[in-house]
C-alpha cells in the first residue's frame, strides 16, 4: 500500500518548483509494470514541475522557461531572436546530466502535440458526440471517443519515455492526474554512479 508523502514546494527559476519527498524513497523502488506514466509517486525524489501555460487558450499545453540571469546574456553577447528561442528551451538544472535537452524538448512538445489533437474539433468529433448522445452515450461502451484514443497514446507515449530513462532513474507522471494543471518529472534523489 502506498503511503501519502508529504511535499514541500519553493519556486525556482520563476517557472520550475520542485518538492522534497519526506520520504527517503530511492528511485525505482516499488514501481510496476503499470506505473509508467501514472500519477503514483513511490519512486520521489525530487520533482521538476513544468507548468500549464495558458496563453494560447485553454487547451492544455506545457512550457518550461527558464529565466536567464542578464550577466550570463551579457557574458554571450548575442541578443539575435535564435537566442531567445534557446533561452526558452533550456533543459532544467535538475535533469542536467540525466536526461538532453533535446530528448526534454522532445518529450514536452509530444505531450503538448497530443492534447492539441485531443482538442482539436473536426466533423468526426462533432459525428462522435451526436451518436454518442443519440445512444445516450452508450455507444462508448463500443468503441472509445477520440479524446480517449488520444490519452491512451499520451499514457504509451510516458511509458515509452520512462522505459528509455530507466537507467536514470527519471520517471515523466502523467498529467491527467493533477487535472493537467502541470506535466511533473520525478529526479531521484541519488543519481546513477554516485556512491
Amino acid at each position: 500500500a502506498m503511503a501519502a508523502v508529504p511535499a514541500e514546494a519553493a519556486a525556482v527559476d520563476d517557472a520550475v518548483a520542485i518538492a522534497v519527498a519526506a520520504d527517503g524513497a530511492g528511485a525505482g523502488e516499488g514501481v510496476g509494470e503499470g506505473d509508467a506514466a501514472s500519477g503514483t509517486r513511490e519512486c520521489l525524489g525530487l520533482s521538476v514541475v513544468i507548468p500549464r501555460d495558458y496563453s494560447e487558450g485553454l487547451v492544455p499545453r506545457f512550457r518550461f522557461v527558464q529565466q536567464r540571469k542578464k550577466e550570463e546574456e551579457e557574458e554571450g553577447g548575442t541578443t539575435s531572436s535564435s537566442s531567445g528561442a534557446a533561452a526558452e528551451r533550456c533543459l532544467p538544472r535538475q535533469l542536467e546530466g540525466l536526461v538532453t535537452c533535446d530528448d526534454f524538448c522532445e518529450t514536452v512538445e509530444a505531450v503538448n502535440a497530443i492534447f492539441e489533437e485531443a482538442e482539436r474539433v473536426s466533423w468526426a468529433t462533432a459525428l462522435e458526440n451526436v451518436v454518442g448522445f443519440l445512444t445516450l452515450y452508450t455507444a462508448f461502451f463500443c468503441y472509445r471517443s477520440k479524446y480517449s484514443r488520444c490519452m491512451g497514446r499520451l499514457d504509451a507515449l510516458l511509458a515509452h519515455t520512462n522505459e528509455r530513462l530507466a537507467d536514470t532513474g527519471v520517471r515523466w507522471l502523467s498529467p491527467l492526474h493533477n487535472g493537467c494543471l502541470y506535466l511533473e518529472v520525478v529526479v531521484p534523489q541519488k543519481r546513477p554512479g554516485d556512491d
